[in-house]
């Protein structure tokens, strides 16, 4: 009598030999081609860009040269499109389910930093998940999303479309980023030991303790009653933001420390005046499997400062930051690692 795992170890069981045979003739052999994309962070407001990985130094990318820059798979593709009509777009949605007779190795052994883009007439996606895999029948499905058009713009495979000069996000953000990089002189008695990062843009499995900066949209007005346009016509406004920042892995007198340097970076930067009266509150963020709680803790700030100090704040960040990624002839940054033979 052959068990459940005696059959997940046969490399060809009946039910996969005739699964295989059947995707084989749907798919009529169909191959589907990827290429690796590497993962580019601007450091003046933390916006994500993913850049063909052909364009970038590959010494700043762990085990870059172990993988290909493009490989093809074989396996059954199709799509079901859905359209949407919202206020600023009328948009398509191209759900993507790609089933594979053997795993796509390169889909699973990939960094955070990396990814593969799939290509479809002219149509790119990307997998978010594998999913409704039963051993015995050995046959995998990777399910995705092909990229939305509004985000096209994050997908670089043209060098002239990189721009690590101009900021993207219009609010306080890049000031909230550099405290990252802020050092305090001999006579201030805080400093942050709390790592920055904007909302919804961590970086993946993060361990603690870190802390999100989440500006609210809505919560950006302004309080000048126009802008003051310099005479190179730059833009100048007092503006007002809402900002919460919610640390992880973070105990009580650490969080206390943390509102005292953003009071002390205040006073002494004057890039963003506190008009609030923020206080630490404690959130639950469980797991159940293990029947406890993340040391979770936010605190809500209303700020004051001008959009033009932001910028120019973010533009500050360009002399400290090291950029690793180069097109061309044209470095970019001054830590560049020339491009090997």
């Amino acid at each position: 009598m052959t068990t459940v795992n005696e059959a997940a170890s046969t490399q060809n069981t009946p039910l996969n030999a005739a699964l295989q045979a059947g995707l084989e003739m749907i798919s009529y052999n169909g191959e589907v081609k990827f290429t690796r994309y590497v993962k580019m962070v601007l450091p003046l407001d933390g916006s994500v860009f993913w850049v063909k990985a052909d364009l970038v130094n590959p010494s700043t990318v762990p085990h870059a040269r172990t993988r290909p820059l493009n490989f093809t798979a074989k396996g059954s593709f199709h799509y079901s499109t859905d359209i949407s009509q919202l206020e600023t777009e009328i948009s398509s949605t191209n759900r993507i389910v790609f089933t594979s007779q053997d795993e796509v190795v390169n889909l699973n052994k990939i960094d955070p930093v990396e990814m593969y883009v799939g290509m479809v007439d002219n149509m790119k996606f990307a997998f978010s998940s594998r999913g409704s895999f039963y051993r015995q029948a050995d046959i995998f499905h990777y399910v995705g999303h092909a990229v939305y058009n509004v985000l096209d713009t994050q997908i670089i495979d043209d060098p002239a479309k990189i721009n690590l000069i101009d900021v993207v996000v219009s609010n306080s953000l890049p000031i909230w980023l550099s405290m990252n990089n802020y050092k305090a002189t001999d006579y201030e008695y805080f400093s942050n030991s709390i790592p920055l990062y904007p909302s919804y843009l961590a970086p993946q499995n993060l361990v603690p303790p870190f802390a999100t900066v989440h500006v609210m949209p809505e919560g950006t007005t302004g309080l000048a009653e126009a802008p003051n346009l310099g005479s190179t016509l730059t833009h100048d406004q007092l503006t007002r933001d809402s900002v919460r920042i919610v640390m992880y892995g973070v105990r009580s007198d650490d969080a206390l420390t943390f509102h005292d340097f953003i009071n002390q970076f205040s006073v002494n930067t004057d890039l963003i005046g506190i008009m609030n009266i923020p206080i630490i509150r404690d959130d639950k963020r469980p797991q159940v499997e293990f029947a406890t709680l993340a040391q979770r803790k936010t605190i809500e700030f209303e700020v004051s400062y001008y959009q033009t100090a932001a910028r120019n704040v973010a533009r500050q960040l360009i002399e400290h930051a090291l950029i690793h990624y180069y097109y061309g002839s044209l470095s970019l940054g001054s830590d560049l690692v020339p491009p090997p033979p």
